[in-house]
């Protein structure tokens, strides 16, 4: 008898957000990255879909109890084994696929709210992990300056270092030549004093697929879903290729090593961290190619699209929080793109965190606060706005006055500003450059975003624009 099964790795945090090493993150993301595909190898069985922790396929059994035995066993090894894994199965009935797809996430996801969390215990007089300083320990060589490894750390580290160039080779393909992966945040962010202020410092982004489970709800066949599946991991690994083609994306060295940690993509999500250089050309970049995917084809055209949460930080802010920010603040471009705008994306938000790792309270009600007397769109960015940021921030670094500006986007924030034309008489300063062309050009950016315009300019002085 033929079966549906989904699989799915849930509560990831476990498995890369519990330390900061770069290594360890990456193994413990890599382990779930296709884990549909790799199940689905070992049985001999046809997948249907895989992609960043979930898929579903077609296996033979007699009951759909030894299904789900049989494929949790496959999913089962030194890293997975730690993991929070998921199964569900069903009789296949032709001409069901929707409901029955349908019905396999509920299981999953009524599993999964049932799933255990694991308390550890306190230790005594036991080696604790250098990495997670959580799991009990045994000295491994691998690392000097952290020697004590739990099991789980020391194998998600090892597959991590084994495979940090797989993934970068299997996304470019045969131009990728000879390279090597960068070894750590430390050494993404360095810039070997080329950029000043934007030395050591890193973009977080994120990326969110709008609507994801409604456009999945849609795929009321088999083909339509694979369609669906396939389709977003295609345009994802497209936007990588035409990022990592460029020769700012790599090193100068011998050995060219690709600017960039890709965190997580497949599904509705991707994430991936480069330097802070690089970072409005990444977002922008990814709105580009977006632009150009043509609508999916099921019972109607689907537009795919996804909002984005960018942060510009040091390379020593503690990463997995920041991510959390990137996140909370994609979620804001979604909602906020929904019930401002009626609007259902590609809009992006960004922080800018220069001497503190957070917005110090909740997002929301931060945004809010910070935009109160913006007008317009505020906080959120079109790619529009953002292609005008970049190529209008060298003409106003020439004309616009920083330090007026830092006065201006001051008064601003508490409501008191000057109306348009004596704020842009104000800032444009400079007799070296057409200011005719760029007081328009702000008068052009204000008519979209408001007062926030000006914000945008003062946040992104160092960040859009850079010549590379």
């Amino acid at each position: 008898m033929t079966f549906l099964c989904a699989i799915e790795a849930v509560n990831l945090d476990n498995l890369f957000g519990d330390c900061q090493d770069l290594s360890t993150t990456r193994g413990g993301g890599l382990a779930v990255l296709d884990i549909a595909e790799e199940v689905a190898a070992k049985l001999e069985c046809k997948p249907i879909s895989s992609g960043s922790s979930k898929g579903l396929f077609e296996i033979e059994g007699a009951s759909a109890e030894e299904v789900e035995n049989k494929v949790r066993e496959k999913a089962s090894n030194e890293i997975l084994q730690h993991a929070t894994v998921m199964v569900a199965a069903c009789l296949k009935v032709e001409g069901a696929f929707a409901r029955q797809l349908a019905e396999l996430n509920g299981r999953i996801r009524w599993n999964q709210m049932q799933a255990p969390s694991v308390v550890y215990p306190p230790l005594k007089g036991e080696l604790v992990c250098d990495i997670d300083r959580v799991r009990p320990a045994v000295p491994r060589n691998d690392l000097a300056e952290k020697r004590n490894q739990s099991d789980f750390t020391y194998a998600r580290r090892k597959q991590g270092r084994e495979k940090k160039t797989e993934l970068l080779q299997d996304l470019l393909g045969p131009q990728a030549g000879d390279f090597d992966a960068v070894e750590d945040l430390n050494e993404l962010a360095e810039d070997d004093g080329r950029f000043g202020n934007l030395g050591r410092k890193l973009a977080v982004l994120r990326f969110d697929g709008n609507n994801f489970g409604q456009v999945a709800e849609k795929c009321d066949t088999e083909a339509r879903y694979r369609l669906f599946a396939k389709t977003t991991k295609e345009q994802q690994s497209g936007y990588f290729r035409t990022l990592l083609a460029r020769e700012e994306w790599k090193t100068a060295s011998r050995k060219r090593k690709p600017l960039i940690e890709i965190v997580v993509y497949g599904g509705d999500e991707v994430t991936l961290i480069t330097p802070a250089w690089l970072g409005w050309k990444a977002l922008t970049t990814f709105y580009q190619e977006a632009r150009k995917w043509p609508p999916l084809k099921l019972a109607k055209d689907e537009e795919l699209t996804y909002s984005a949460g960018m942060v510009f930080c040091h390379c020593n802010a503690p990463i997995h929080a920041v991510k959390q920010l990137a996140s909370e603040l994609a979620d804001q471009a979604k909602d906020k793109a929904r019930e401002e705008l009626g609007a259902k994306g590609n809009f992006a938000a960004y922080q800018v965190l220069e001497s503190f790792d957070s917005v110090g309270q909740e997002l929301e009600g931060f945004l809010d606060q910070r935009y109160q007397h913006t007008g317009r769109r505020g906080a959120f960015l079109g790619l529009k706005e953002m292609e005008m940021l970049e190529r209008n921030m060298d003409d106003w670094h020439a004309t616009l006055s920083r330090r007026k500006l830092h006065a201006t986007v001051k008064n601003l924030m508490k409501g008191e500003g000057e109306d348009l034309e004596k704020t842009i008489k104000l800032l444009v300063e400079s007799k070296n450059t057409d200011t005719t062309r760029v007081a328009g050009t702000l008068r052009e950016l204000h008519a979209v975003l408001g007062n926030a315009a000006f914000l945008h300019i003062l946040e992104l002085w160092d960040y859009a624009g850079v010549a590379v």
